[in-house]
């Protein structure tokens, strides 16, 4: 169709000078970076590359937690404005562990993103494989972007590694993961002391 021709309109707001770019489709890396990434099974998620972005990190330090917000544009005029955060709250508790988890983003690495709730951390592991649910759902939220013509991705604010924050943080970001941080560890030391109050773990939970 004529509007599978024409390349999505991306304005990006990223953070440079602390060694994090948004790289789009447009981009000489997007495509190689993508297949050296997913491999074979670049094919299942090729129907929403047009959408995607790649986050890059050049810098010194891990990133551990960080929000985009999207703003997408119909060819109307019409914007859906939406934000995905993706925080990985034990490493921000200071808890030590593999740095395992889908969500960070290693000094000379990239992040998958796109505007949709899509889990595609296990489509790097192993060989290529088919998996028709996977394909529908990706091809259905192809279908829900098809309208966009214009996208606009902010990186709206990002947690590194020694606790630093940096980023606008026009939707609050910063304050939603303290909240939740010091929630999850209240809950903690409430556990440590009934606890050592000689209670069973059953009746302290």
């Amino acid at each position: 169709s004529l509007h599978d021709a024409l390349p999505i309109y991306f304005n990006v707001k990223d953070i440079p000078e602390r060694g994090l770019t948004i790289v789009t489709p447009s981009d000489p890396d997007f495509a190689g970076t993508v297949e050296a990434r997913f491999g074979a099974k670049k094919a299942i998620i090729e129907p929403i590359l047009p959408f995607s972005v790649l986050i890059r990190n050049s810098g010194h330090r891990t990133v551990i937690a960080y929000s985009l917000k999207w703003e997408l544009m119909r060819a109307d005029g019409q914007t859906l404005t939406q934000t995905r955060s993706y925080t990985t709250l034990w490493k921000l508790m200071g808890v030590e562990g593999a740095d395992r988890d889908g969500n960070i983003i290693r000094p000379d690495s990239f992040a998958f993103a796109v505007p949709a709730n899509l889990e595609l951390s296990h489509l790097a592991e192993g060989d290529a494989t088919s998996d028709p649910q996977l394909q529908e759902y990706v091809n259905n939220i192809r279908a829900e972007l098809a309208p966009f013509t214009g996208i606009t991705v902010t990186l709206d604010g990002v947690f590194f590694d020694d606790g630093t924050f940096v980023g606008p943080d026009t939707t609050d970001y910063f304050l939603k993961v303290k909240k939740l941080r010091d929630a999850r560890r209240d809950l903690y030391l409430e556990l440590q002391r009934a606890l050592k109050q000689g209670k069973s773990s059953s009746q302290a939970l």
